[in-house]
């Protein structure tokens, strides 16, 4: 199901960036880490290197590991709900599989 008709991956999607810019912010105006030089970081440098090429400083990066950890505790229990409803369905349609015989339908010729 898309993200959008599904309500259990919707609220994530929505309040995880919220949250995470909000922190940023936060600790940026605060002085706690450092704001970003304007340097174009390529999206293909990995999760804590970016963000010390981004800050020219190691706090860039454990600013980005702090954020990964807000997404994922965030997004987990979401994940969570949605698995256990796959899982369920799953064990449905396997169950439902194996009550039909191999030959249901089949006509016998004789």
């Amino acid at each position: 199901m898309p993200i959008v008709l599904n309500a259990s991956i919707l609220i994530p999607w929505v309040l995880t960036p919220l949250i995470v810019t909000t922190v940023n912010y936060l600790s940026m105006a605060s002085g706690l880490f450092p704001t970003p030089t304007g340097v174009t970081v390529p999206w293909t440098v990995p999760l804590f290197f970016s963000g010390m090429m981004a800050t020219n400083s190691v706090m860039g990066g454990v600013l980005q590991l702090i954020d990964f950890a807000i997404v994922g505790v965030m997004w987990y229990p979401f994940l969570k709900v949605v698995d256990k409803a796959n899982l369920a369905l799953t064990v449905e349609e396997n169950k439902q599989a194996s009550d039909r015989t191999p030959l249901q339908g089949a006509q016998s010729k004789n």
